[in-house]
């Protein structure tokens, strides 16, 4: 990656380097972050002090475009949320969202072993804020994590139970 970069940059080519946090979506990480909560076990991963930079899918898809077009937006972006939060913040809002009780601490092993290399911004945390998006004056559609959990658990394919 590293010896690839000056020779397209040499060139004139703008080049943006996406660096994504943890895409929240029906699919990926989420579901399996959220299963213990659903069989009410969920709790704290690991200190819960680690950060969790995230961004809904649908923001991430929008950011990529939204760079492909603005040419204020170069070298290295952070696709995730303006609103990281601790990981023990995001147990405790999935638990609010699925009226589940958040008490069983999480060991960090039971994610390696579900989600491989995914795991690794779980939990070891990374505190990513999308700078150059903000500056670039993007809006994020889904900022709040509260709001996108209840999207995405609540209300996705118009099932509004609780389950």
């Amino acid at each position: 990656m590293g010896a690839g970069r000056p020779k397209i940059e040499a060139l004139g080519i703008r080049t943006v380097y996406a660096r994504f946090g943890v895409m929240l979506g029906e699919k990926g990480a989420l579901p399996l972050m959220v299963l213990p909560y659903k069989l009410f076990a969920g709790g704290t991963i690991g200190s819960g002090r680690q950060w969790l930079s995230w961004i809904h899918v649908e923001d991430a898809a929008e950011l990529i475009s939204y760079a492909a077009e603005h040419d204020e937006i170069c070298g290295p972006m952070n696709v995730t949320s303006p609103n990281p939060v601790e990981m023990k913040q995001f147990g405790q809002t999935i638990a609010s969202v699925l009226h589940r009780p958040h008490w069983i601490p999480v060991p960090e092993f039971f994610l390696t072993k579900a989600l491989g290399d995914m795991s690794l911004l779980i939990v070891k945390g990374q505190r990513a804020l999308p700078k150059q998006a903000m500056t670039a004056g993007f809006r994020f559609m889904y900022a709040e994590l509260d709001f996108v959990l209840k999207e995405l658990l609540l209300h996705k394919n118009g099932n509004k139970s609780q389950s």
